[in-house]
């Protein structure tokens, strides 16, 4: 698929950063750059969705709309194929079972799983940090490693290994970001990075 460098540019760096949070961003240009199956953007509003709608067909993209009682969900793939993945629950034709969404999302394995597991923990973001917190300090995690967790778009199993092999798909999406930067001529992979490593502290992502 060839991109149109303008005009992502447009979108990721101009009209989307006052209307979407960086994780959503995030999940729409890995979708693009082939890293991810599928996207999920969360909270759409009326104007959140002509931009999205519009953002679709600029790049040819597929989505399907879903309503919950709060708000509605966009889910966004490049090839229709994809949606097979996403099974509906049973009796709530309006949801989609986690696993299903873990894979649509293309989550590892085992962060389906821990993604299973954990639905509805609300200490989940707070258990993350915590040991994050201890890895560092035990020397296991540098701080400024710690925000490649940002990149990976889900909640890895909160183990040692599991937390490392996080990291290592952050490292890896990092390059993949420089690398595009390099092959279309741009900044965006950068202005993006810089966004994520100048927080105050991860986002640490739970969904």
């Amino acid at each position: 698929m060839s991109l149109d460098t303008a005009e992502l540019e447009n979108y990721f760096l101009e009209r989307f950063t006052t209307r979407f949070d960086i994780q959503s961003q995030l999940s729409l240009l890995f979708l693009l750059i082939g890293e991810k199956p599928g996207a999920m953007i969360m909270f759409v509003d009326e104007s959140k969705e002509e931009l999205l709608k519009e953002f679709c067909r600029d790049f040819d993209l597929n989505f399907q709309k879903k309503e919950s009682d709060i708000h509605q969900i966009f889910y966004v793939t490049m090839d229709e194929k994809y949606f097979d993945l996403l099974e509906t629950v049973e009796d709530e034709g309006s949801f989609y079972t986690k696993k299903s969404m873990g894979k649509f999302l293309g989550y590892p394995a085992e962060a389906i799983d821990f993604f299973v597991q954990n639905s509805g923990n609300l200490r989940l973001r707070d258990d993350m940090r915590e040991k994050i917190d201890d890895m560092i300090e035990n020397g296991d995690l540098t701080r400024e490693n710690s925000y490649l967790l940002d990149l990976v778009m889900f909640t890895p199993e909160l183990t040692h290994k599991g937390v490392k092999n996080a990291v290592e798909i952050g490292e890896r999406r990092r390059e993949l970001l420089r690398q595009f930067d390099r092959q279309h001529d741009t900044e965006l992979g950068d202005k993006i990075l810089e966004k994520i490593f100048n927080r105050s502290k991860p986002y640490f992502r739970t969904v």
